[in-house]
Protein backbone atom coordinates (compact mmCIF):
# COMPACT_ATOMS: atom_id res chain seq x y z
CA UNK A 1 0.00 0.00 0.00
CA UNK A 2 1.43 3.36 -1.22
CA UNK A 3 1.31 6.25 1.65
CA UNK A 4 2.38 9.63 -0.10
CA UNK A 5 5.79 8.50 -1.55
CA UNK A 6 6.53 5.43 1.35
CA UNK A 7 5.61 1.98 0.73
CA UNK A 8 3.66 0.53 3.90
CA UNK A 9 4.25 -3.04 4.52
CA UNK A 10 2.69 -5.91 6.26
CA UNK A 11 3.67 -9.00 7.87
CA UNK A 12 0.85 -10.99 9.61
CA UNK A 13 -0.15 -14.58 10.70
CA UNK A 14 -1.17 -15.91 7.32
CA UNK A 15 2.29 -14.50 6.48
CA UNK A 16 3.70 -17.74 8.16
CA UNK A 17 2.37 -20.04 6.24
CA UNK A 18 4.81 -19.01 3.41
CA UNK A 19 7.62 -20.37 5.83
CA UNK A 20 5.38 -23.83 7.20
CA UNK A 21 3.04 -24.86 3.98
CA UNK A 22 1.77 -27.22 6.27
CA UNK A 23 -0.22 -24.82 8.04
CA UNK A 24 -2.06 -23.38 4.94
CA UNK A 25 -5.21 -25.15 6.00
CA UNK A 26 -4.98 -23.38 9.28
CA UNK A 27 -7.70 -20.51 10.35
CA UNK A 28 -5.36 -17.13 10.58
CA UNK A 29 -6.74 -16.27 13.95
CA UNK A 30 -5.60 -19.87 15.16
CA UNK A 31 -2.19 -18.40 14.07
CA UNK A 32 -2.13 -15.36 16.13
CA UNK A 33 -0.58 -16.74 19.69
CA UNK A 34 1.99 -18.54 17.21
CA UNK A 35 2.64 -14.91 15.42
CA UNK A 36 2.91 -13.44 18.76
CA UNK A 37 5.61 -15.93 19.90
CA UNK A 38 7.45 -15.39 16.52
CA UNK A 39 7.99 -11.55 16.73
CA UNK A 40 8.72 -11.61 20.66
CA UNK A 41 11.68 -14.14 19.53
CA UNK A 42 12.80 -12.52 16.62
CA UNK A 43 12.96 -8.92 17.98
CA UNK A 44 14.77 -10.86 21.21
CA UNK A 45 17.34 -12.29 18.81
CA UNK A 46 17.77 -9.30 16.53
CA UNK A 47 21.40 -8.03 16.32
CA UNK A 48 23.27 -4.62 15.23
CA UNK A 49 25.14 -4.90 12.05
CA UNK A 50 26.43 -3.30 8.93
CA UNK A 51 22.52 -3.24 7.93
CA UNK A 52 20.52 -2.91 10.62
CA UNK A 53 22.70 -0.35 12.49
CA UNK A 54 19.84 0.65 15.62
CA UNK A 55 16.63 -0.19 17.11
CA UNK A 56 14.46 1.47 19.91
CA UNK A 57 11.51 0.48 21.19
CA UNK A 58 9.51 3.55 21.27
CA UNK A 59 6.24 2.07 23.52
CA UNK A 60 4.70 -1.15 23.71
CA UNK A 61 3.26 -0.92 20.57
CA UNK A 62 6.63 0.73 18.06
CA UNK A 63 9.92 0.15 17.28
CA UNK A 64 12.31 2.43 14.76
CA UNK A 65 15.16 1.06 13.25
CA UNK A 66 18.01 2.16 11.33
CA UNK A 67 18.43 0.24 7.86
CA UNK A 68 21.47 1.25 5.70
CA UNK A 69 21.09 4.44 6.85
CA UNK A 70 17.21 5.08 6.86
CA UNK A 71 14.55 5.13 9.22
CA UNK A 72 11.68 2.39 9.02
CA UNK A 73 9.14 2.47 11.97
CA UNK A 74 7.15 -0.71 12.67
CA UNK A 75 3.75 -0.60 14.32
CA UNK A 76 2.15 -3.68 16.17
CA UNK A 77 -1.45 -4.44 15.70
CA UNK A 78 -2.76 -6.95 18.58
CA UNK A 79 -5.84 -8.82 18.54
CA UNK A 80 -8.13 -9.88 21.67
CA UNK A 81 -8.19 -13.93 21.78
CA UNK A 82 -10.38 -13.96 24.81
CA UNK A 83 -13.17 -15.26 23.02
CA UNK A 84 -15.44 -16.40 26.26
CA UNK A 85 -15.59 -13.24 28.25
CA UNK A 86 -16.17 -9.85 26.73
CA UNK A 87 -15.37 -8.11 29.95
CA UNK A 88 -12.14 -9.23 29.64
CA UNK A 89 -8.95 -8.93 27.02
CA UNK A 90 -6.05 -10.85 26.35
CA UNK A 91 -4.04 -9.56 23.53
CA UNK A 92 -1.61 -11.00 21.26
CA UNK A 93 0.56 -9.77 18.48
CA UNK A 94 -1.21 -9.91 15.38
CA UNK A 95 0.21 -7.76 12.43
CA UNK A 96 3.18 -5.77 12.08
CA UNK A 97 3.22 -2.74 10.03
CA UNK A 98 6.87 -1.30 8.11
CA UNK A 99 6.65 2.13 7.42
CA UNK A 100 9.14 4.15 6.10
CA UNK A 101 11.75 3.62 3.32
CA UNK A 102 10.35 0.29 1.23
CA UNK A 103 13.40 -0.76 0.22
CA UNK A 104 14.95 -0.61 3.99
CA UNK A 105 11.29 -2.22 4.85
CA UNK A 106 11.56 -4.96 2.76
CA UNK A 107 15.17 -5.61 3.99
CA UNK A 108 13.62 -5.82 7.29
CA UNK A 109 10.65 -8.45 6.12
CA UNK A 110 13.08 -10.26 4.35
CA UNK A 111 15.35 -10.90 7.67
CA UNK A 112 12.03 -11.54 9.48
CA UNK A 113 11.28 -13.98 6.98
CA UNK A 114 14.52 -15.91 7.51
CA UNK A 115 14.48 -16.22 10.95
CA UNK A 116 11.02 -17.69 10.46
CA UNK A 117 12.16 -20.36 8.11
CA UNK A 118 15.29 -21.04 9.98
CA UNK A 119 12.67 -21.88 13.14
CA UNK A 120 10.96 -25.51 14.04
CA UNK A 121 7.62 -25.07 13.83
CA UNK A 122 7.40 -27.62 17.10
CA UNK A 123 9.22 -25.84 18.70
CA UNK A 124 7.51 -22.51 18.28
CA UNK A 125 3.94 -23.98 18.65
CA UNK A 126 4.85 -24.93 22.24
CA UNK A 127 6.61 -21.93 23.01
CA UNK A 128 2.89 -20.15 21.98
CA UNK A 129 1.22 -22.90 23.76
CA UNK A 130 3.87 -22.18 27.15
CA UNK A 131 2.73 -18.31 26.96
CA UNK A 132 -0.91 -19.57 26.48
CA UNK A 133 -0.84 -21.61 29.76
CA UNK A 134 0.14 -18.49 31.71
CA UNK A 135 -3.74 -17.36 31.02
CA UNK A 136 -7.35 -18.58 31.41
CA UNK A 137 -7.07 -21.25 28.45
CA UNK A 138 -10.94 -22.27 28.88
CA UNK A 139 -11.37 -18.76 27.48
CA UNK A 140 -9.83 -19.66 23.88
CA UNK A 141 -11.71 -20.39 21.19
CA UNK A 142 -12.35 -24.60 20.85
CA UNK A 143 -9.92 -24.19 17.18
CA UNK A 144 -6.83 -22.34 19.05
CA UNK A 145 -6.83 -24.78 22.25
CA UNK A 146 -6.95 -27.82 19.91
CA UNK A 147 -4.07 -26.49 17.65
CA UNK A 148 -1.90 -25.24 20.82
CA UNK A 149 -2.45 -28.26 23.05
CA UNK A 150 -3.93 -31.10 21.33
CA UNK A 151 -2.43 -31.09 17.79
CA UNK A 152 0.67 -32.83 16.04
CA UNK A 153 2.44 -29.39 16.30
CA UNK A 154 1.96 -29.21 19.91
CA UNK A 155 3.62 -32.62 20.63
CA UNK A 156 7.22 -32.65 21.42
CA UNK A 157 8.45 -34.45 17.98
CA UNK A 158 6.89 -32.18 15.46
CA UNK A 159 9.06 -31.77 12.42
CA UNK A 160 9.51 -28.18 10.78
Amino acid sequence: MLWGNKMRLTYEPKDIKESFPVLKSQNDYVLIPLFDAIFHSWIRQLKLDDVVTDTRNIDSRRYDFVVNGKIVSLAISETDIDYDDEDESWYNISGLDFNGNEQEGRTLIERLKSFVGSQDLGTLVRSAGASLKTGKTYHLRNDVEMFYFASEFAKEKAAK
